[in-house]
């Protein structure tokens, strides 16, 4: 039996001391016990708003594992932060921390990673999968040139540390390893990524150590990049027109308004989106995507404050996008700040993509994160037609006759021809078509009479919420041509409940049938009266008659 020691060091209060600027300070005591930090050769820091995100040096001076450091920050101010060490880059495994400077200074005390227990730790080597195959297909991942990692709370967030290498077996699943010291309970945080910079757009994946992966030493993790399947992405490419009102908007680092808009750039997490490094530096302008207020490049109306740019999001694009805007780019007199200057750290625009969304129109403000506004969305739609039938009957010749699908969502025009490329006789379009219910119907151009053969049948009707498709025989017609046989038409009609009400005389009326096979022509196709039940009427009429053949008919009598 393992006997398991557990050591509670109490938290020390949280305080408030009235000074003239603001004391952090970090306990280290339980990460040094677990063996996590070394403090001989560690080094300890806090980064945040406060100071851009850099790292500014705390100390521990009397050797009580607690780290300190004064910060002048002006009164009121609400800042955002994490403590970190190195080395490793080792960041907290926490979120942001926040804080608002009272009036005359304070302090903030913590343990990192706001970890006040002692619980013995182990040596677990976890083993990570990621399947790359829809990264590949969509044509932003090139595993030729592009290095596969996972990044995470393990090893400081930093690329290509953690590298992951092709499966020779399946060259799709990327895997690599790394050893972790955690306690049983502890977790770490990771994402997977691939060059240059493209990071998963789901949120961080965290896993939880179990007992049983303490006693094996290892653990096995499995994932799809972004866990991507074809229910998760994009069917199909899809544009977007990203919209952004600038007027008035204000930098989320100073507060104030931009002196002027000169220029606005987008970032986010799925190409043809990237994020820059942290911090936004002026060198990674290549990573964001400038939009414009001029008219040009999808920007409908110049100078009217809306900046926007057509963007094309490739098939297998993950459904839940993160983005986020920025104002005057390596602007250093009119960005405010810094380039990342929208909303605080973290904070981020979200694009929500259906499956078969073709075009979409994303309209934002300036500093107002969450969910965008989405309109004008249009939707891929597939028709097919089977003209095969009308082909085996001598009507619809493929190899000159066009087909074309016509109705509401096109302007019943022939914009929209149909193709067979697999020569199976079924004419099929993807078209875009916006959300709602439209009518329509197939038609084909005879080439030989120069007509247009409509289907005879009332118009077809679909209502288009998220695409899908539609498939039915030209005409409906779904019967093939026989050879013609004589066939017997036997009419049998009850005129019991007739002689009954006193409207039909048997001594008197005659019955017939009447109908399309007889030119509807009473009289013609006279009925006898059973010999065994002479209120039932009988007649036999011989026809020339095909598979599917439709007769229709009605009963008559004088």
């Amino acid at each position: 039996m393992k006997i398991f020691t557990l050591i509670l060091v109490t938290l020390f209060a949280f305080s408030l001391v009235y000074a003239d600027n603001v004391e952090f300070r970090v306990n280290m005591k339980i990460k040094a016990l677990k063996g996590t930090f070394n403090p001989t050769t560690g080094t300890v820091n806090v980064r945040g708003s406060l100071n851009g995100w850099g790292e500014t040096a705390m100390s521990d001076g009397d050797n009580d594992s607690i780290y300190t450091v004064t910060v002048d920050i002006p009164a009121t101010t609400a800042v955002e932060f994490k403590f970190h060490y190195n080395p490793g880059d080792n960041w907290e495994n926490v979120a942001n921390r926040q804080y608002t400077v009272p009036g005359g200074g304070g302090s903030y005390e913590d343990y990192f990673d706001k970890d006040s227990f002692y619980v013995p730790t182990y040596s677990i080597t976890v083993n990570f999968s990621c399947n790359m195959e829809l990264e590949r297909l969509s044509g932003r991942f090139d595993p030729n040139t592009d290095g596969v990692s996972v990044n995470g709370s393990f090893n400081g967030w930093a690329s290509m540390t953690t590298i992951l290498t092709a499966n020779p077996l399946n060259p799709d699943i990327y895997e690599g390893s790394a050893t972790v010291l955690k306690a049983v309970g502890e977790n770490i945080e990771f994402k997977y990524w691939y060059q240059d910079n493209n990071w998963e757009s789901v949120s961080n994946r965290v896993y939880v150590f179990t007992q049983t992966d303490a006693d094996a030493g290892e653990v096995f993790l499995e994932h799809a990049f972004n866990d991507g399947t074809l229910e998760t992405v994009l069917n199909q490419p899809c544009t977007v027109k990203f919209k952004v009102y600038m007027t008035g908007a204000k930098s989320a680092f100073s507060g104030n308004p931009f002196p002027m808009v000169n220029t606005v750039h987008i970032a986010g997490s799925a190409l043809p989106l990237k994020w820059p490094g942290g911090g936004w530096p002026d060198g990674d302008i290549t990573n964001v995507i400038q939009l414009f207020d001029d008219g040009t490049n999808g920007d409908e109306t110049a100078a009217d404050g809306w900046y926007s740019k057509d963007t094309v999001f490739p098939s297998y694009t993950i459904l839940a996008v993160q983005f986020k805007y920025g104002a005057n780019w390596g602007d250093v007199v009119n960005n405010e700040g810094g380039n990342d200057n929208e909303a605080g750290f973290a904070q981020n625009h979200n694009l929500n993509f259906t499956r078969y969304m073709t075009q979409v129109t994303v309209s934002d403000t300036f500093g107002k994160m969450g969910n965008s506004v989405l309109s004008n969305a249009k939707y891929a739609y597939t028709f097919n037609v089977d003209m095969s039938i009308k082909a085996l009957k001598g009507i619809f010749d493929p190899t000159a006759d066009l087909v074309y699908v016509r109705g509401g969502f096109n302007g019943w025009g022939t914009g929209n021809p149909m193709t067979d490329a697999d020569d199976d006789s079924v004419y099929t379009a993807t078209l875009d078509v916006a959300a709602g219910t439209f009518e329509f119907k197939f038609m084909f151009q005879d080439i030989s009479l120069a007509t247009e053969v409509w289907e005879s049948n009332p118009n077809r009707s679909i209502t288009n919420v998220d695409g899908g498709s539609f498939t039915d025989f030209f005409d409906r017609d779904d019967c093939p041509p026989t050879v013609a046989k004589n066939v017997d038409l036997v009419f049998s009609c009850n005129m019991e409940l007739e002689r009954l009400s006193g409207r039909f005389n048997p001594s008197t009326h005659v019955v017939s049938v009447n109908g399309n096979f007889n030119g509807w022509s009473p009289m013609t196709t006279v009925m006898t009266p059973n010999p065994l039940n002479p209120d039932i009427y009988e007649a036999v009429f011989p026809r020339m008659s095909m598979l599917c053949d439709v007769i229709e008919f009605k009963f008559w009598y004088q």
